[in-house]
This record gives C-alpha cells, structure tokens and sequence, in this order.
C-alpha cells in the first residue's frame, strides 16, 4: 500500500514538472523550404492537432490519441506534437498499463530519430521506472537534466533514487536550489528533502521560500 502510494506521489510531481515546463511558444512547425505538398501537410497536421485538443476536452481520449499520431505523422519533425503524444499516453497509463509499453515504443523511436525535448525523455524515465526497469529509467532521468537541467528535473530524479534506486544523491537538491527559476514549491520540496541530512540548509532554503 504504502509503495502504490509513493508511486502516485511520483506521478503527480512528474506531470506537475512536465506541465510547468513546457515551453510556451511550440507551435505545429513551419519551413521557409515550403512546397504546395508541404503547405498541405502542414494544414493537414494543423487540422489533426486541432481536433485531438477538442477531443481532449470532450474526454474522447482514444480518439484524440488518433489524431495525435495523424498530425505526427504529416508534420514528422514537429516535437511538440509529439510531446502532447507521449503526455496523453503517459495520462492513459495511469489507469491501463499496456499504454506504458506504448510510451516507451514510439518515446525510444523519437529518442533514436533525436526528434525530442525534455519533457519527452522525463515521460521515459517514469514509463522504465514504472516497470521497474530502473536502469533504463535512470539513464532517461539523467539524459533529461542533460537536455534540460532545471529544478524539477532534479528534484525527480532525487525522489526517484530515494524511493526506488538508491543511495540517493543529496547534491541533485543542492543544484536545484541553485537554478534560477526555482518555484517557491520546489524550493520547500528540497527544503523537506534536504531536512534528512542537512538541517542548517534546509531551514535557510525554507526561509528563503517564504
């Protein structure tokens, strides 16, 4: 019991990290290389977008699934698009498994084709960790702060050690604190963390908080 409720923890801090990371000026991609062929596709992949977001709202969200991928596939270069592929499959995991695997099939294709961004390779580290595949888990976490070394992404990564691959390594929270746009809540997330073994830290940092 104790274990499905850390797991749930987890989750909710990764999808809290993910959604406060995005990057607020993606858009379906455009190319001054452009083709009528092109013009097509990218309005095509406009027009998928556009309805797997509506399909979100409606909750239909097998459907915007679909629609996901069809605006991948005819804007293939687009990361973002990509990013809310993987986001609503690791959302859809939480209740059935078998999207799991899904997340880690098409995330690693991404991986491979370098065709991500960070957010993409946190949704893997959590899809390994949740089957318990913590060494291709850690790889993705550190991956992740390498493509991206932010608050949040340390402060995963440190929960992650302390709860399922230990010894976990206090120097993540310190660099943490350390990123210029730590959140108030991050700050008071390392500050409880960082009370276990530093509690002269741990009170400046929670002090500085407020």
């Amino acid at each position: 019991m104790r274990r499905f409720h850390t797991f749930k923890i987890i989750l909710f801090f990764s999808v809290l990290v993910l959604l406060t990371g995005c990057a607020v000026n993606k858009e379906i991609n455009e190319t001054t290389e452009n083709t009528p062929e092109k013009n097509i596709r990218f309005a095509n992949a406009a027009n998928y977008y556009a309805l797997a977001e509506a399909a979100v709202l409606q909750k239909e969200y097998l459907t915007a699934v679909g629609l996901f991928k069809r605006a991948d596939e005819e804007d293939p270069d687009n990361i973002y698009v990509k990013e809310k592929l993987i986001e609503l499959l690791s959302f859809l995991a939480l209740y059935d498994a078998k999207f799991n695997s899904e997340v880690i099939s098409i995330g690693k294709e991404f991986y491979k084709r370098k065709l991500y961004s960070s957010e993409i390779l946190l949704f893997l580290a959590e899809a390994y960790r949740t089957e318990e595949n913590y060494i291709e888990a850690d790889k993705f976490y550190k991956l992740t702060l390498k493509d991206n070394p932010k608050a949040g992404y340390f402060i995963s990564y440190y929960i992650f050690q302390k709860n399922f691959y230990p010894p976990a390594d206090e120097k993540l929270l310190y660099k943490a604190v350390e990123m210029p746009e730590i959140s108030r809540e991050y700050m008071l997330t390392a500050a409880e963390f960082l009370s276990e073994v530093d509690v002269e830290k741990s009170t400046e940092i929670a002090e500085a908080a407020y």
